[in-house]
């Protein structure tokens, strides 16, 4: 699958922002690599886009690559996760100090 039908297939769930195909590889005989899988990542310009996206694609076939089935679902960098991690966090020590009161 190359990235523009890639594209072409996400962009009926709505405006891409940006889009990646990452492929995974393990080496062959001599310096040859072998793909054995790939994960795209798509950027939409709303929430509602990546929603819908899920809807139409998780669990289907839609490339017919395989027996195996998309897995589709949101994505957020360690950044994000580390931010609502100490929000939590935050607001647990709040929550115990206010018991303590």
């Amino acid at each position: 699958m190359t990235e523009e039908e890639f594209s072409k297939v996400m962009a009926e769930a709505g405006k891409i922002i940006s889009l990646k195909i990452k492929e995974n590889t393990v080496e062959g005989e001599g310096k040859t690599h072998i793909v054995v899988s790939k994960i795209g990542y798509v950027c939409y310009e709303k929430v509602e886009d990546a929603q819908k996206c899920i809807r139409l694609f998780d669990r289907t076939n839609i490339f017919g690559y395989g027996s195996k089935a998309l897995q589709v679902e949101f994505w957020q960098s360690k950044f994000d996760l580390q931010q609502e991690n100490e929000e939590k966090n935050i607001n647990q020590v709040k929550k115990f100090i206010h018991f303590i009161k």
